[in-house]
């Protein structure tokens, strides 16, 4: 039985635009991971090709210029899918969950890549901004349970993946 689709998801890849022979100190060997990955997106390393890639935050280590750039033309100029971000911490740069974007900042085009909905085969994908992490109890928190109610009803029951970089729900103590 052949597949209805294929996607890969990418997330912590930490990537840095590095001057030549400069390691990352704090993500070592994230570029030479986010290269791995990318040639396993183009069918390479044993892998078939996925129909389109899932970014699940943190694939770039600041959401600065630079970094951006360098993730840009070291993965996305070359992918051949289409690629759907999920923000994480590291991307949002100053920007926190429900802030407003800084379009001038922001990591990947377009206004609406910080909580969205996409449907491939007959499955529901719902992307949503959890850059604040573990709360629960503030306005972002509440903004982002209204998105996923109104989400899960424009699938009307359809099966779903939920994206995020970090749990909906605090598996651990903020401490």
């Amino acid at each position: 039985m052949a597949p209805v689709f294929r996607f890969h998801v990418w997330n912590d890849m930490h990537v840095r635009a590095l001057a030549p022979g400069q390691a990352n100190p704090v993500h070592p060997l994230g570029n030479e991971r986010a290269l791995w990955a990318l040639e396993c997106a183009l069918g390479r390393q044993g892998l078939a090709a996925p129909d389109f890639v899932v970014g699940a935050g943190d694939l770039i280590n600041t959401g600065l210029p630079t970094d951006t750039a360098n993730f840009g033309s070291m993965m996305l100029a070359r992918l051949p899918v289409p690629f759907l971000p999920c923000p994480g911490n590291h991307e949002i740069l100053m920007q926190g969950e429900d802030d407003p974007p800084d379009l001038g900042r922001s990591p990947w085009p377009g206004q609406a890549w910080r909580n969205y909905v996409f449907t491939r085969g007959g499955i529901g994908f719902i992307v949503v901004d959890t850059s604040r992490g573990q709360d629960t109890d503030t306005p972002a928190a509440a903004n982002r349970n209204e998105f996923l109610q109104r989400a899960f009803a424009r699938l009307a029951g359809m099966p779903a993946f939920v994206l995020t970089h970090m749990p909906l729900i605090p598996l651990r103590e903020k401490e």
